[in-house]
């Protein structure tokens, strides 16, 4: 077939090197030492969701604490109100309530 454009194609070239020397106790070792530096990874991740587990709870319980303060001084504050307003209801109408019946029922003259 002819071909207009190019040579031949280019080939993967590929190396058969093969290292001379192995060592299988230092690639034992080398797998170790991944395995434990995996093993503490996964032991600081776990580290870390639970120390973060415990401040939430820690958080929560705190919140807890200012949410029953915050309750107990809003239902004080209500019935201090409440009690100041019964105060000024029995003056008022310990003053003008006899006047006002009166004006209402008795009958002019």
């Amino acid at each position: 077939m002819l071909k207009i454009f190019g040579g031949p194609k280019h080939q993967k070239r590929e190396f058969g090197y093969q290292p001379r020397y192995y060592n299988s106790e230092k690639e034992e070792m080398e797998r170790r030492i991944k395995r434990a530096e995996l093993k503490e990874k996964i032991d600081a991740d776990l580290t870390k969701s639970r120390l973060s587990s415990e401040f939430k709870t820690m958080r929560e319980r705190g919140n807890t604490q200012k949410h029953k303060n915050i309750m107990h001084s809003s239902t004080l504050r209500l019935l201090i109100i409440f009690m100041v307003l019964c105060g000024i209801a029995y003056f008022v109408l310990n003053q003008f309530l006899p006047s006002f019946m009166a004006y209402l029922f008795d009958e002019p003259q």
